[in-house]
């Protein structure tokens, strides 16, 4: 059975379509696929799946899944 980990991770990929090899702890801002608008559908999937608003200067801090991950963990409790 996933952990709420990989099913946070599935859902990104998934939502994202994310279809390029990106390993959970990358920094996915120097990924050669990543983009603009995986950044735009990124912070849209966090405002609307976990009511987080950050911006793109928080991206650069949290700048991977498991990052990204353990943002919305301390957010939500």
């Amino acid at each position: 059975m996933p952990n709420k980990i990989d099913i946070f991770i599935q859902k990104i990929k998934s939502d994202l379509n994310i279809d390029f090899d990106l390993k959970n702890d990358e920094d996915f801002l120097k990924n050669i696929k990543w983009d603009s608008l995986l950044n735009m559908g990124l912070l849209a999937h966090l405002d609307r799946e976990y009511n987080l608003v950050i911006d793109f200067d928080d991206l650069q801090k949290y700048n991977s899944l498991i990052k990204l991950f353990e943002l919305v963990e301390e957010k939500n409790n």
